[in-house]
């Protein structure tokens, strides 16, 4: 550790360990990028258990894309919101990464 006079090698700390550090900042990127997803799952799940879908009341059917279908085959307006949160868990991803 150099001196507060000498800034350039005061402020960075040296870096010993190339492979500990990836993936450090590969376990940062998986823990926010989950916590994104959670949020967007709290977000859809109601949306699914309110779709059209003739899935059982008490089935994992009820929790998931499947159930927005329609038993004529017609696809839900809901399915938008799975859309737009698919391009915004993409779009979080690439911030996440060239942050």
């Amino acid at each position: 550790v150099g001196s507060p006079a000498n800034t350039s090698s005061w402020h960075q700390p040296k870096l010993r360990n190339l492979d500990g550090a990836v993936m450090v900042r590969f376990c940062a990127l998986g823990f926010k990028f989950s916590l994104a997803g959670t949020v967007c799952s709290a977000f859809l799940i109601p949306l699914y258990l309110g779709g059209p879908g003739d899935a059982p009341m008490y089935s994992f059917n009820r929790y998931n894309l499947s159930n927005l279908r329609d038993p004529s085959g017609k696809q839900s307006e809901r399915f938008w919101a799975v859309v737009v949160t698919a391009y915004f868990l993409t779009f979080i991803f690439g911030h996440l990464v060239l942050e």
